[in-house]
């Protein structure tokens, strides 16, 4: 599915073959894995025709009594919106903080998404950095690029690219787009704040036979970070300005 889609929901291959009578009237009756069945039929059409609001109803009941997968998925259709459900990231941020609080394995990274850029309330990045956090000791990808990233930049955080390295280098070995671009712009930014240090910096200005001020080293040196360094990374979590309103990466 492209961005953008409804939801992305994680347990389409465990999902029910049709919908029973045993399950609707177990799901009248308060079952809360009933609740969440009759969800994902109608969301993926299994037994019934495709009807979103129909699968919002079902996963707003199972979400009100406690299920973070349920709480997940809903938080992922209102922030999308479709089939006459208007978008709402003010409950998109509700429960997605909330399926993070009840132990969803994905919902960390995105509701700290949610802190971050403002999404449905206010920014809060001290805030995302705690969920970031917590994402990485779930072992989630996107928690490592997160980190990553924000160690890279020093944006809320310490600048430490040996950090940045390590968190970039988890993410990049699982074929993580973004992380993969930054882990090389460490690499060479890294590369050369060693190499060129004081005495590099005497060889090529004797070479040149000129003398380079430090400040004018300096700039060199960023000029050629930049040239050598991969194209900046289009990700949508840097281009949020223009969708973060709408859209969050839910399709893996």
């Amino acid at each position: 599915l492209p961005r953008g889609a409804a939801v992305f929901v994680r347990r389409y291959l465990n999902a029910p073959a049709r919908v029973g009578v045993g399950d609707r009237r177990a799901a009248d009756l308060g079952d809360v894995s009933a609740m969440v069945n009759l969800a994902d039929c109608y969301l993926h059409g299994i037994g019934v025709d495709v009807s979103l609001p129909r699968a919002r109803e079902w996963y707003e009941k199972a979400a009100s009594d406690g299920d973070a997968y349920a709480q997940y998925n809903l938080s992922a259709i209102y922030q999308s919106g479709a089939e006459g459900i208007e978008p709402d990231p003010v409950l998109a941020r509700k429960w997605m903080k909330l399926a993070a609080e009840n132990g969803d394995p994905d919902a960390p990274y995105y509701y700290g998404h949610f802190l971050e850029y403002g999404i449905g309330g206010p920014e809060d990045p001290a805030g995302a950095i705690v969920w970031y956090q917590k994402a990485v000791e779930l072992d989630d990808t996107n928690g490592f690029a997160a980190m990553g990233r924000l160690h890279y930049d020093g944006e809320y955080t310490t600048e430490d690219l040996e950090l940045a390295w390590y968190y970039l280098s988890i993410a990049a070995a699982r074929d993580h787009t973004h992380a993969i671009q930054r882990r090389y712009r460490v690499d060479v930014s890294v590369a050369i704040g060693v190499s060129v240090g004081a005495t590099a910096r005497a060889q090529i200005t004797s070479l040149l036979g000129i003398s380079i001020p430090e400040f004018w080293f300096a700039i060199l040196c960023v000029l050629l970070v930049i040239s050598a360094a991969a194209p900046a990374p289009t990700d949508p979590i840097n281009s949020r300005r223009v969708w973060a309103s709408r859209n969050l990466p839910f399709i893996r």
